[in-house]
């Protein structure tokens, strides 16, 4: 029994050896480690990519990219792994294929690869400058309407791109700048031109630029970057090989004019076209208290954003009570660029007969197609208002005659008590004067009940913004933290930014444009002069400094007293319930 067990373990010991023997025979005829790079091709134009394969031999290790970055954008890689067994011998093949851009022209070194202890021989790419002329087959070109616009003034941009053969895949970038608002038209175009002899198709797109700083400035070059097939003769639809490459526009200089010191203090609009009109609902002319009215105000601006608009503020009128009921902004794309809209409609509520005066309403702007202020206007009006109850005198009730005049006087004593009697019938005149005095009683109480329900619900929606925990007196508002911040360090840009987000919070039914409407509405007069003097500085010449210490405390001040007396959107006050 335990020579049966010593040849069978004999025998094992034996097999284990003859596996060993063999494993090691075979790696003993695998292929050595190593790592090659080449390049799709030796020389390249500056804006097209070229692809780099770097190819790991029986490796298990990952690649650094790094050492490109000095010379040249890697726009896309991709990797794939094969294993081959030829006669016994295994063969691990890992391919890394990278999409390299070069960053400048000349005879380039692509640098060392690294994959794991190994490294890849340097390459030559010859870099050539773009095409030009007839040799271009792909472009795109950036112009101006004005290179001497005001500040935040309209500058139309229209950019064209040209090509010859087909693109896969494009897209534009560095459309946007700190110092540029841009807005685009959505009114793109295409059609074939010929140039340099050759027929090309042409993309054209149009933005509006708005520029926030007055100085030289420089917008662009804008970037393309598409995909185009490898052989323009051969696409097979999605599956087309394809190359990147990239085109770079022409800067474009600006030179920003600053607001005029003609105009500092006052709104800035600057425009191509500024229109104001009104409408009634009914005919100014013959006003009843029995209609609902409204007037409408409508200004249109061309060349102007939407948020360069500002606030309509109509005056008390005596005779009429106006309520904001609602405000309607709007911007379309045209061919003068941007056209924007403001509409607001105000609830008109007659309060005496007669003729009564509305005055006139002004906007100032500034022509940017000459370079002088105008001003738009809505002249005075006379309406006619007819059927208003109106209170009337109170009854004076008259003593009884005592007998000192005399049984003898009677007719007398009745004409004295009854003075109506003496030329109506005693029942008519009673009638009359007891429905008059009903009927205005009635309308009276009908009016306060409504009154009453419309107090209550500014009331509630005050209380909506109280904190019950701290009492009536803490009212819960916006953070100001933003705008203490941007105070603090004197950054207009972003103090500006700061004061009109809260103000999006404060009113978000009706939220204001622009500083000046943020502290007429929070009625406080030294942010007028602060907010004033930031909007000169920002956009006019004034090289002051602005004092904005403790504006976010002036500011929750106001905001406060607004919510406390119930107005905590007052921009959108509706009429009271009648």
């Amino acid at each position: 029994m335990v020579g049966k067990v010593r040849i069978i373990q004999t025998t094992l010991l034996l097999v284990l050896i003859l596996i060993g023997l063999k494993v090691a025979e075979v790696h003993a005829q695998a292929a050595p480690a190593s790592v090659v790079a080449e390049l799709s091709q030796a020389s390249v134009t500056f804006g097209d990519s070229v692809s780099l394969t770097v190819t790991a031999r029986n490796m298990d290790a990952g690649i650094d990219l790094s050492p490109l970055e000095a010379l040249f954008n890697v726009t896309g890689r991709s990797s794939s792994r094969e294993v081959n067994i030829i006669n016994g011998v295994e063969t691990v093949l890992v391919n890394w294929v990278i999409q390299i851009e070069p960053k400048q022209t000349g005879v380039l070194t692509v640098p060392p690869i690294k994959v794991g202890n190994f490294s890849t021989q340097p390459l030559a790419l010859n870099v050539s400058g773009p095409p030009t002329g007839a040799n271009r087959v792909l472009f795109i070109e950036v112009s101006a309407d004005t290179e001497n616009p005001y500040v935040q003034s309209q500058v139309l941009l229209t950019i064209k791109v040209w090509q010859s053969i087909k693109v896969l895949e494009s897209s534009k970038v560095n459309l946007g700048s700190d110092l540029f608002q841009t807005v685009a038209l959505e009114r793109d175009k295409e059609y074939i031109a010929t140039r340099d002899g050759k027929e090309f198709l042409v993309q054209e797109q149009q933005f509006a630029l708005f520029p926030q700083a007055s100085g030289v400035h420089t917008f662009g070059p804008i970037e393309l970057r598409a995909k185009i097939p490898v052989n323009n003769s051969r696409t097979q639809g999605f599956f087309t090989p394809s190359r990147s490459v990239k085109r770079l526009s022409q800067p474009i200089t600006l030179n920003v004019k600053p607001r005029p010191d003609t105009v500092d203090g006052q709104w800035w609009l600057p425009a191509q076209d500024v229109q104001i009109e009104d409408s009634w609902s009914t005919d100014p002319a013959n006003f009843s208290a029995n209609d609902t009215i409204t007037r409408t105000i409508e200004i249109t601006a061309v060349g102007v954003s939407g948020d360069q608009l500002p606030d309509i503020e109509l005056p008390e009128i005596d005779g009429l009570k106006l309520y904001a009921d609602n405000i309607d902004r709007s911007s379309v794309a045209t061919d003068q660029g941007i056209v924007s809209t403001q509409k607001v409609t105000w609830a008109v509520v007659p309060e005496r007969n007669g003729e009564v005066v509305v005055p006139p309403i002004t906007l100032g702007w500034f022509n940017t197609e000459d370079g002088s202020s105008e001003v738009a206007e809505l002249p005075a009006q006379t309406v006619v208002i007819k059927d208003v109850i109106e209170q009337a005198a109170p009854l004076v009730a008259t003593a009884p005659v005592t007998d000192a005049i005399g049984d003898d006087n009677d007719e007398a004593n009745d004409a004295l008590v009854d003075p109506v009697s003496s030329s109506l019938p005693q029942d008519e005149g009673f009638s009359k004067w007891v429905w008059l005095a009903l009927g205005a009683l009635g309308v009276c109480i009908f009016q306060a009940i409504g009154y009453g329900i419309w107090a209550l619900r500014s009331k509630r929606e005050g209380d909506k913004l109280k904190d019950p925990a701290q009492g009536t007196d803490a009212v819960r508002v916006p953070s100001l933290q933003n705008v203490s911040n941007a105070a603090n360090k004197h950054q207009l840009s972003d103090f500006q930014s700061a004061v009109l987000q809260w103000a999006h919070e404060f009113w978000p039914q009706s939220p204001p444009n622009n500083l000046l409407s943020v502290a007429k509405r929070l009625q406080e007069p030294k942010l007028i002069k602060v907010f004033t003097e930031v909007d000169a500085a920002l956009y006019g010449t004034s090289d002051e400094s602005v004092y904005l210490l403790e504006v976010d405390k002036l500011m929750r001040s106001s905001a406060r007293q607004i919510v406390d007396a119930g107005k905590a959107d007052v921009a959108v006050s509706k009429l009271p319930v009648l």
